[in-house]
């Protein structure tokens, strides 16, 4: 069972790109990469024993684009072959990887991160593969992906808003930072050809990014992140 508690602010919010998928596309895929370290089995491999077949999901409502399984196992099978997962990497850089399914579109990305003795991260690339069903569009897809990527790392680097006596803190970017273009990673993307119903992809290339670049973090440092953004565990860029 699966409970929560809404708390209520005077404190007046605005959007947020993927809202609720970000929360537990990080923590779902942090545990799993977790788990399989603990359990001394591949990442993917972990991933793609769990997720089951669509017979464990039936559906019967007017949804013309229910969640399927074998479209998730798909992107994540896809990242790790166009990724390169398993194979060497330069010295000091690892792989994480991390899929999510969000509002009838899937994703699956692998990010390769290298960590300095100062705690520095760098992101070099990022391999992503998606799904929406029919890509009406392909040119936008991949503007999308790349704008999510970018959004998503921002977030999970610096995103932290807090409040004093009732107002934020951060008040420019100044003091609310944004991924710099000598920081963003080489971004190389995959599309699913599909003749599914077309889902969208406004949003789903955020989620996956914060727990890739975070198991790729633990990967190559043996830390493991529990909190975001990355500089509150005492990690900068």
């Amino acid at each position: 069972m699966l409970q929560y508690t809404e708390v209520r602010t005077a404190v007046p919010t605005g959007a947020l790109r993927a809202p609720s998928h970000n929360i537990n596309a990080f923590v779902i895929e942090s545990v799993l990469d977790e788990l399989a370290h603990l359990a001394r089995v591949d990442q993917v491999a972990l991933r793609l024993s769990y997720l089951g077949e669509a017979a464990n999901f039936p559906y019967e409502g007017d949804n013309p684009a229910p969640y399927k399984p074998e479209r998730l196992k798909h992107v994540l099978k896809l990242a790790a072959e166009r990724s390169g997962w398993g194979t060497p990497l330069p010295r000091g850089r690892a792989r994480g990887i991390a899929a999510h399914y969000t509002f009838g579109s899937y994703a699956a990305e692998v990010a390769e991160v290298s960590v300095d003795a100062q705690k520095r991260i760098r992101v070099h690339r990022v391999v992503a593969a998606i799904d929406v069903g029919l890509p009406v569009n392909p040119l936008n897809l991949e503007a999308q992906t790349q704008g999510g990527i970018i959004d998503g790392l921002s977030a999970a680097m610096f995103g932290e808003i807090t409040i004093a006596r009732g107002r934020t803190v951060q008040s420019t970017f100044e003091d609310y930072p944004l991924l710099r273009n000598r920081d963003a990673p080489e971004i190389e993307i995959h599309i699913v050809p599909s003749r599914e119903h077309p889902t969208g992809f406004g949003e789903i290339a955020l989620p996956p990014i914060a727990p890739a670049v975070a198991n790729a973090i633990f990967a190559a440092t043996g830390t493991r992140v529990r909190r975001l953004p990355f500089v509150a565990s005492g990690f900068s860029v």
